[in-house]
């Protein structure tokens, strides 16, 4: 079924979280601060581009501060890119695929340059891997899963003070269109789709929880030329079985020949 058409910023410039169309997942007070992983498949099934970041948000049930993980498609003759980070103040890492500071504040950012492939299906694992009795403090580590082969990559890790507790359920996944510039040629947002199933919740006590689409967010912003021309949205998401999908620069092919920017 389809869920809703939306549209981007119209801004020639980075776009921000905060305008991103997002989708929310439900969640259950009752389990949080229990949960030790979360897990969440995908797959881009299009040809290589650049500029989208398809973020997942998780919550630390003691701070509300926030976590992201997930794909960067990277351009022909590059390598694809993975991102994992948490933000506030407290965390720390000494992984090599680490840095402090999360979006320009307080915070831990961690990624790798590594070869996913288009039309494939990974998971990504956010999971407690250690923690120090002493202080009370977490360690987390952010994991690519290769489906097919069962190879895991690890994105990076970091610690969390004794205050920011374990997961929460809920959360979202957004399509973040965070670096692109319309030009004479290519007036509207790159093509590209991914599709995203709901996250799973692994808690203390070894039960698992599965998310489903809450709500969504950011679905009514003005949008790219092609989206002015039409008086629609270049944007559309849709329910799957156990999952959903953006897709992204659908009225490209139409209008695109036809249409300049700003």
């Amino acid at each position: 079924m389809k869920l809703s058409n939306f549209l981007v910023s119209s801004s020639a410039f980075a776009l921000t979280y905060a305008a991103s169309p997002s989708i929310w997942f439900t969640g259950d007070n009752r389990i949080s601060g229990q949960i030790i992983k979360q897990t969440q498949k995908w797959n881009i099934p299009g040809d290589k581009v650049t500029g989208y970041y398809y973020g997942t948000q998780f919550f630390f049930s003691g701070t509300n501060e926030i976590g992201y993980y997930g794909p960067q498609p990277r351009p022909e003759g590059t390598t694809n890119h993975l991102a994992f980070s948490v933000f506030g103040y407290g965390p720390y890492s000494d992984h090599p695929n680490c840095s402090k500071s999360a979006d320009g504040g307080p915070g831990v950012s961690c990624a790798i340059d590594f070869p996913w492939e288009y039309g494939k299906n990974y998971t990504t694992e956010v999971a407690r891997t250690a923690q120090n009795d002493t202080d009370g403090s977490n360690r987390w580590t952010g994991t690519l899963i290769d489906d097919e082969t069962g190879q895991r990559v690890v994105i990076g890790e970091y610690w969390t003070p004794q205050n920011y507790s374990l997961l929460t359920t809920g959360g979202n996944t957004f399509d973040e269109l965070y670096t692109w510039e319309p030009t004479e040629s290519k007036p509207c947002i790159p093509q590209n789709t991914y599709i995203g199933f709901y996250p799973v919740y692994h808690l203390t006590d070894g039960s698992t929880f599965t998310a489903s689409i809450d709500n969504f967010a950011n679905l009514n912003v003005l949008g790219d030329a092609c989206a002015r021309a039409a008086n629609e949205s270049n944007q559309q998401a849709y329910t799957i079985p156990g999952g959903f999908v953006f897709s992204n620069g659908v009225l490209n092919v139409e209008y695109e020949g036809h249409v300049k920017p700003l």
